[in-house]
């Protein structure tokens, strides 16, 4: 499985790139449960998606993303939908 790495996130905001080094210093493996982390810990799923993932499949996770429903769960959401897209991705 794939891990994401700082390296792969350059140009975030200081304050997510050190919340992500401080959480996973050796790099994030591509896990459901990293995604659930990463909602909890509010990561910007948005930002994360546009820079990880080929424009296609951007524009591919903007459409579900427009479906969801607001709420307290739609972050979570968002991340879970970000994983599948990056588990294709890297599977």
């Amino acid at each position: 499985m794939k891990r994401v790495t700082r390296d792969m996130l350059k140009g975030a905001c200081e304050e997510q790139l050190e919340l992500f080094i401080c959480t996973w210093p050796d790099g994030a493996e591509v896990t459901e449960a990293n995604a659930l982390k990463a909602a909890k810990l509010g990561f910007h799923a948005g930002w994360v998606a546009w820079k990880l993932l080929s424009h296609s499949r951007y524009i591919e996770y903007l459409k579900i993303l427009s479906e969801e429903q607001p709420g307290d769960e739609f972050w979570r959401r968002c991340w879970l939908h970000l994983y599948g897209f990056l588990r294709r991705n890297y599977d």
